[in-house]
């Protein structure tokens, strides 16, 4: 037990140095040292040769959102093209969305246009209406659980294309009923010299005088 023990003491000394000296002390014990004394025993040590360790590279960051899958390559909206121009009296315009690869559980995708948000949900077509007439920008935005946004698409804008209400066939047809022209049963108003627009005076005739006026 003692030998075991003396050797563990001793043991960084193997390392540390070429030579030691062995020696037995007055009680029988076997003792090493690195300093010589008077019967001692030297000893030749070869060092232990120097271990060469790999060094390990962390792993880089997983690719991943939250681990649940692989990240979104790309959002983009199919239609309306860029630049097109959608004509519909009403206003509506039907919107299609595509994502790579598809929605994660739990993921939206918010629909966005001139900047405020029109839609929200996983559904890949989408029907605005009563959209106002003129340029409008679309955007789409995949956004996690808690409305972050993960991956925008490229902006998409499109005209709105609508007949103006003051051109409108209905107003021209409610202005024709509000005025409507001379005719049967419509007649028109006679004046007070007698001229109507039906039979307006003929040049170099004397204005015509209205039968309550007469004499007899």
């Amino acid at each position: 037990m003692k030998m075991m023990l003396i050797l563990l003491v001793l043991l960084p000394l193997h390392v540390a140095s070429e030579t030691v000296y062995k020696s037995i002390d007055k009680q029988g014990n076997v003792v090493f040292s690195d300093q010589p004394s008077a019967k001692a025993e030297k000893i030749e040590i070869q060092l232990a040769p120097a271990m060469d360790f790999e060094q390990v590279t962390p792993p880089r960051a997983s690719n991943r959102n939250n681990d649940l899958g692989p990240a979104y390559e790309q959002v983009i909206i199919l239609q309306p093209t860029n630049q097109q121009t959608v004509r519909d009296n009403p206003g509506n315009v039907t919107v299609l969305l595509q994502t790579e690869p598809a929605l994660q559980p739990g993921h939206n995708v918010g629909l966005y246009m001139d900047g405020k948000q029109v839609n929200l949900g996983i559904e890949d077509t989408v029907s605005l209406n009563t959209v106002d007439r003129g340029e409008h920008v679309l955007v789409a935005r995949i956004l996690d659980a808690d409305n972050n946004v993960i991956l925008a698409s490229k902006p998409v804008t499109f005209y709105m294309h609508r007949i103006s209400k003051l051109t409108s066939p209905l107003n021209r047809d409610n202005g024709a009923a509000v005025n409507p022209l001379p005719g049967p049963t419509n007649p028109p108003r006679v004046t007070v010299d007698g001229v109507t627009p039906l039979t307006p005076p003929r040049p170099g005739s004397e204005p015509a005088v209205p039968a309550s006026v007469q004499g007899p």
